[in-house]
């Protein structure tokens, strides 16, 4: 992994919503610091309750509007893929996105976090096809389950692992055709803002 002396860029963290991104509805914001040395690596749109129910909101109209609960498991599976590999592809730049924004080592985030964001995602795109319908005949009777797509999930991605965590939630709903919001911890909001 290449090491450079000059500091990162302070990244501007805003929220995606629908599609653009914005600044926090009352322009509040917070600064993310790195632990180690308390090095300014971003400056974050605080989010208000107006914020999240915008949020909320885009989601359900991407549901409700868009193809992506349309498209077939295999689709979706094909896309979740490709993140994986655009994941893969960043890995070193993520793993040290991660361990700045959350004073873990680098050796940690580089060779176990990161990679598992890529399998996550690569786990849940190929379970989605092995999650078929099940059809129970019982003498007139037929019981049946099946998988259909359920809305909106909103997910609250912890500190200690932000990216990797936020896939477990993410990946799943998305693999199912669902839609998403990811609220990341202030403390570590640089990865998932990536």
């Amino acid at each position: 992994m290449t090491q450079t002396q000059n500091p990162p860029p302070v990244t501007q963290v805003r929220h995606l919503i629908g599609g653009e991104w914005k600044q926090a509805s009352d322009g509040a914001t917070f600064e993310s610091r790195d632990p180690h040395d308390g090095a300014l690596l971003g400056i974050v749109a605080q989010g208000t309750a107006d914020d999240g129910a915008a949020a909320i909101t885009a989601a359900r109209n991407a549901f409700d509007d868009g193809p992506w609960p349309l498209l077939s498991p295999k689709e979706r599976a094909k896309i979740l893929h490709a993140v994986a590999d655009k994941v893969d592809a960043h890995r070193e730049e993520l793993a040290l996105l991660e361990t700045r924004d959350g004073g873990k080592s680098i050796n940690q985030s580089l060779h176990a976090e990161i990679p598992r964001v890529a399998h996550n995602l690569r786990f849940f795109a190929d379970y989605v096809a092995m999650a078929a319908n099940e059809a129970y005949p019982d003498g007139d009777l037929l019981s049946y389950v099946l998988y259909p797509p359920a809305g909106v999930v909103s997910a609250i991605s912890p500190w200690n692992a932000p990216l990797m965590l936020a896939t477990w939630k993410i990946a799943p709903a998305l693999a199912f055709g669902n839609t998403a919001v990811l609220k990341p911890a202030p403390q570590t909001p640089l990865t998932a803002h990536r």
